[in-house]
């Protein structure tokens, strides 16, 4: 008997993001440690706020622009905003804040051909205090 591991142990983030008008729907996750709750929610928020579309009319971000110096203006401000984002850094560099948003970003939207950002469209947190295994059936 084969098993599978399906859920991971800690917290999950899934995002799900598209490009251009609605287009390209992907849902990328990463799990977290269990000691890392906060740090998951913060990143689930930086998404929401910053990663929002350029035409956005309420609240723009840097998604589905090609514009890297606006980008990444908007990306610092809001990482030396947070610094939850990146406590366990002593005196980091704007660059390397600017990183560390980004890094996020590629796990979690992806990359895409012609913008500097995908869109952010919805994200949800699930918790597990274990790995989940099922049982793989060959045929």
């Amino acid at each position: 008997m084969n098993k599978e591991k399906v859920i991971q142990k800690g917290y999950t983030l899934s995002v799900t993001s598209w490009e251009n008008d609605g287009d390209y729907n992907a849902t990328n996750s990463m799990t977290f440690d269990d000691n890392q709750k906060e740090l998951v929610i913060a990143i689930a928020r930086m998404c929401r706020d910053i990663f929002q579309s350029i035409n956005n009319r309420e609240q723009k971000g840097i998604g589905n622009t090609d514009d890297r110096t606006y980008s990444k203006s908007i990306v610092l401000e809001y990482m030396k905003n947070h610094p939850e984002l990146y406590e366990n850094i002593d005196n980091p560099s704007d660059d390397k804040l600017v990183r560390i948003c980004m890094e996020y970003n590629y796990n979690l939207l992806g990359s895409s051909e012609y913008y500097y950002s995908r869109v952010f469209e919805s994200a949800t947190i699930t918790y597990s205090p274990e790995d989940i295994y099922l049982e793989t059936i060959e045929f």
